[in-house]
């Protein structure tokens, strides 16, 4: 991504890239309701056909975070910054009270979408593991249908069946 060297058109960048996130984090948080759907009803199939949307929008994010870093320090290098590392905060602190505003509000509408998705996030993957826990459980049962136990001795009746019961005598 080059910018320009005008300072306003990296901050319409910025704020461009601001956006852009914000619609991603949204259409994420909207893949991972499905997913947690599918989880909730066991569907498999519909798994399988969210995971490379998923995969793209996380995609998406990685490219305009490191698209957005980029457009700060343009911005940085234009008004010929010199100081702390310029982040998106320290650049809204440097803005004009209007445009600080705008930028406060679009980072702080991504802050929240993002600490709803990691919510989510934690949910569907407790969900996920719980499943995986009922079928463990479940190929474990199965599998001890079929085994039979050390001490087990099939009923054979008649002289087996006179060594195993205890007389009157034998209970007091």
């Amino acid at each position: 991504m080059t910018l320009a060297k005008n300072p306003r058109s990296h901050l319409a960048s910025v704020e461009s890239l601001l956006v852009e996130q914000f619609r991603a984090l949204q259409s994420l948080i909207s893949v991972t309701r499905a997913e947690r759907s599918a989880l909730v009803g066991a569907n498999a199939a519909a798994l399988l056909e969210l995971l490379p949307r998923k995969q793209a929008l996380q995609a998406e994010l990685t490219r305009l975070e490191a698209d957005r870093a980029e457009a700060v320090a343009a911005w940085g290098e234009a008004m010929a910054w010199t100081g702390v590392p310029l982040t998106l905060t320290e650049l809204i602190r440097h803005l004009e009270p209007d445009g600080a505003e705008r930028f406060r509000s679009l980072r702080q509408g991504v802050l929240a979408l993002a600490q709803e998705l990691k919510a989510l996030t934690q949910g569907n993957h407790s969900l996920a593991l719980s499943a995986l826990e009922r079928v463990a459980a479940v190929r474990d049962f199965m599998v001890s249908l079929s085994e039979t136990s050390e001490g087990y001795q099939p009923w054979t009746g008649g002289r087996a069946r006179a060594g195993t019961l205890l007389t009157m005598e034998q209970w007091a």
